[in-house]
């Protein structure tokens, strides 16, 4: 209160002088930026049998504050909707003429709104409507971690967002909320969202990508974290220095057992949620959870939203997955962490790795085997490729074998493991080089030989270009056309889903622009639609094609979403549909 009162005489005391000034600066105003109404606000629940009331209802208050305030169109996307005073508010609306629409969950029971004749939609797709979102008159965001429960706004750890939506942005989202979005994020005033399930194996992406790139430190807050890959990207952060901690709700689920047995030295940790603070519905204790699904890295990139650690989150539920560097929101949501762990118990770490043991070893692959000479593992996961093409691949239930079979990863593996029918893992130059470590150990065998096609195997920037045309002059040859480039004598790879990858050499022909590639026999199947990629010394260069009237298979397009957010998203770009070039 204090600052605000000096900010305001600050202000009356600067208006005071400019209006007295002959030669108005109209850039004077530029320093009362904090009068403005803030463009990103964070809000948490603050659970807790003592806590002083106005603070724990503040989720609350706002949430009726934003309703109240609503006067043409109210959102709401939300899988528990529940607390009679929001419902109340959302009943007064209604009568108040605002137009109301509500997408549900298939299962829950929205009794009340039902009674009041509020218009609701349920989620007919598979999994879980789990979003918590509510959109004021297209101009106003709340969405967060927390369901709109009796419990939920008050007695658990939850964490929101409230976002203000330029203009020129809210088809987009509105779009994005009602699933009909066509791009792989939304990006919003330095905001990322993903959406699941469309999507979701980006979101799983940004997870492990963020840890693998973190500097310091990964601090996350969780309810459910079944989800290997993440496990495993989290312990091997720990391996080379970073601080991890993870705070669980109570009981600690069996990723962060496994990660509290599993962590290398002494500065990461798995702590448990001290959180107690219950009420009692219809007769059944609910709350006292540690509700978030929150991550931190290096104290300056957020990830968060609906989206738990899990398959169903990433492959069938209806979630949103949040991303920012917006560095108030991140020291917010940094001073919640701090809050939870002082509520916190830590668990005891009883094994300790003090560094890895890195094996060199030959690797075969047959036609249904990867093996490794000499050596056995169990539960592996393997890492394969680079760049944008890396994998992870988890085989559970391997005790102390020497060859897995390739294709029985399990579905929580990434990206291109995905589409099992198409997926590039089918080919044998996907596997070299390749690391294996064994989950329950610190041991990992690395293959040192790295052969064949190179684009599986470089970090070099990928670039999507827009060719003239496409086209087959023969069946041993394809032709397009790349205007102001040439690629005389580079190397080209084209690929079709579910066909063999293959290689040649770019040779320029004499019809204009024109590039002809010899020695690549196609089919009338492979010609309905394919990859090109141009490898140049400092860059890959590629582009989709398909014949008219044919879509995008599902392989082409996961190639495509994985390359525009490694690219673009991160960076907040605006992600570019890219379309698909007719065989003419």
């Amino acid at each position: 209160m204090v600052l605000k009162v000096l900010k305001f005489l600050l202000f009356t005391l600067t208006l005071l002088l400019y209006c007295s000034n002959n030669n108005q600066n109209h850039d004077l105003f530029l320093l009362f930026d904090d009068f403005k109404e803030e463009q990103a606000k964070a809000y948490f629940s603050y659970p807790g049998r003592y806590s002083d009331q106005e603070l724990k209802n503040n989720v609350l208050e706002e949430i009726k504050k934003l309703i109240r305030n609503t006067k043409t169109t109210l959102g709401i996307y939300a899988y528990s909707l529940s607390h009679p005073e929001v419902i109340q508010e959302i009943v007064n609306a209604h009568k108040r003429g605002v137009k109301v629409k509500i997408l549900g969950d298939n299962d829950k029971d929205y009794t009340p709104l039902i009674q009041n004749q509020i218009p609701l939609e349920r989620w007919k797709a598979s999994g879980l409507q789990h979003t918590k979102v509510m959109l004021s008159d297209r101009s106003t965001l709340f969405i967060g971690t927390g369901n709109f429960s009796e419990y939920g706004l008050t007695n658990d750890w939850n964490g929101y967002l409230k976002l203000k939506v330029p203009n020129n942005m809210q088809n987009e989202l509105e779009e994005f909320l009602e699933n009909t979005y066509t791009k792989p994020a939304l990006i919003l005033n330095g905001f990322y969202f993903i959406n699941s399930p469309d999507y979701g194996y980006l979101s799983q992406n940004a997870i492990v990508q963020a840890i693998e790139n973190a500097k310091e430190s990964v601090y996350y807050l969780i309810f459910d974290h079944f989800d290997p890959i993440i496990s495993h990207a989290l312990r091997k952060a720990s391996r080379r220095g970073v601080q991890v901690i993870g705070i669980y709700d109570a009981p600690v689920d069996d990723e962060g057992k496994y990660l509290i047995e599993n962590f290398y030295g002494v500065l990461s940790s798995i702590y448990e949620d001290g959180n107690t603070d219950v009420v009692n519905v219809d007769g059944n204790y609910q709350g006292g959870l540690l509700h978030h699904k929150t991550m931190i890295i290096d104290k300056k990139l957020l990830l968060t939203g609906s989206y738990n650690y899990s398959v169903n989150a990433r492959d069938k539920n209806r979630e949103i997955f949040i991303g920012t560097e917006d560095p108030k929101i991140v020291t917010s949501f940094m001073e919640e962490f701090d809050r939870i762990l002082q509520k916190s118990y830590r668990q005891e770490n009883k094994n300790f790795y003090s560094y890895e043991i890195r094996l060199p070893v030959n690797v075969t692959i047959r036609e249904d085997d990867v093996c490794i000479d000499g050596h056995t593992f169990s539960d592996p996961i393997l890492e394969v490729g680079k760049g944008i093409f890396k994998t992870y691949l988890y085989f559970d239930k391997v005790d102390n074998q020497n060859c897995i079979f390739r294709k029985k990863y399990k579905t929580i593996s990434t990206k291109f493991s995905l589409n099992k029918s198409y997926s590039f893992s089918g080919n044998d130059e996907f596997w070299k080089p390749l690391e294996i470590y064994s989950r329950y150990d610190n041991q990992v065998f690395y293959s040192e030989e790295i052969t064949g096609i190179s684009i599986f195997h470089t970090s070099k920037p990928f670039k999507y270009v827009a060719p003239e045309y496409v086209y087959f002059p023969t069946d041993e040859s394809i032709s397009f056309s790349i205007a102001n480039t040439n690629l005389a004598n580079t190397e080209l790879t084209f690929w079709s889903p579910g066909k063999e990858i293959k290689t040649s050499t770019v040779v320029s022909t004499n019809f204009g622009t024109g590039i002809y590639i010899s020695n690549l026999k196609t089919s009338t199947t492979e010609k309905k639609q394919g990859v090109v990629w141009i490898e140049k010394p400092e860059e890959i260069l590629f582009f989709c094609f398909c014949k008219k009237g044919e879509q995008l298979n599902s392989s082409i397009q996961l190639f495509l979403d994985v390359w525009q957010f490694e690219n673009s998203i991160q960076k907040y770009k605006a992600a570019e549909i890219l379309g698909c070039y007719s065989d003419l």
